[in-house]
């Protein structure tokens, strides 16, 4: 231990020695001069007891102070109340119009008339295809049996007419041009027994095109059965025929018969 510190214990010690001889001389002097001095006697308190017993409780209840009450608010803190939230009815939709009387159909009294869209009126026979027709066997009359464009197509085949004989009609003659398109396109087998016929089915569009072909009665000969394929391959469209006809007759069998011609 260092001298200083060794001081400050000694010193610290003289102090507080020095302040429990004070204390103690004190208190020995005060508890001398309480033991010499006499008391005075007890005076009476002039405050009247109550003593609570159990059939006083009730009436005591009533004597006790009522607790305080707090201050009424200030009528400016005080926040007005809500008003109550108000559903907005939903609108009923509207009723349903009644159904009003029925509509009254006015039938117009009017006659309509639609211009008829006639054909162009063909031109009639010159007097030279008279002739080429009556040279051919045609009997003159005073009406054709055959309309004149009829009688032009007719013209342009190898037609000939019996002085005695049926009228010509115009299915017949559709039928006959086409039977002659195809024999101008066929090339006869040169071999071959005369009287061998092939009845060929032809397929048509309205414009006159072939479209398809069949053989529906072969001859039995097969160079005479080529010989007609190959005439209706050659022949792709038979002209001048109505597509009114065709329309009608979709398919037509024409016969192929061998001639020494």
């Amino acid at each position: 231990m260092t001298p200083h510190r060794a001081r400050f214990l000694v010193n610290l010690a003289v102090v507080a020695g020095t302040h429990a001889g004070l204390i103690l001389v004190l208190v020995v002097s005060m508890f001398l001069h309480g033991c010499t001095k006499s008391r005075p006697a007890a005076a009476a308190i002039p405050i009247e007891l109550i003593v609570a017993t159990p059939a006083a409780e009730s009436g005591t209840a009533a004597l006790r102070p009522a607790p305080p009450t707090e201050p009424p608010p200030d009528p400016e803190d005080i926040a007005p109340p809500k008003p109550p939230e108000q559903k907005t009815p939903r609108p009923k939709p509207p009723p349903p119009k009644p159904p009003g009387p029925p509509r009254k159909i006015e039938v117009s009294q009017k006659r309509v008339t639609r211009p008829i869209q006639q054909k162009p009126a063909q031109p009639k026979l010159t007097a030279e295809e008279i002739r080429r027709l009556l040279e051919r066997g045609a009997k003159p009359g005073e009406r054709s049996s055959l309309s004149d464009a009829d009688l032009r197509r007719l013209l342009n085949t190898s037609q000939t007419f019996a002085e005695h004989g049926a009228a010509m009609t115009p299915d017949q003659l559709y039928r006959e041009m086409i039977r002659q398109a195809l024999y101008a396109a066929w090339d006869q087998p040169s071999s071959g027994a005369y009287g061998l016929t092939t009845r060929m089915e032809l397929t048509f569009n309205p414009d006159g095109t072939i479209t398809g072909h069949r053989i529906v009665a072969p001859s039995g000969s097969t160079p005479m059965d080529e010989s007609v394929v190959r005439a209706v391959r050659a022949v792709r469209r038979v002209s001048g025929i109505p597509a009114d006809f065709l329309i009608s007759n979709r398919r037509l069998v024409v016969s192929f018969e061998l001639t020494d011609q």
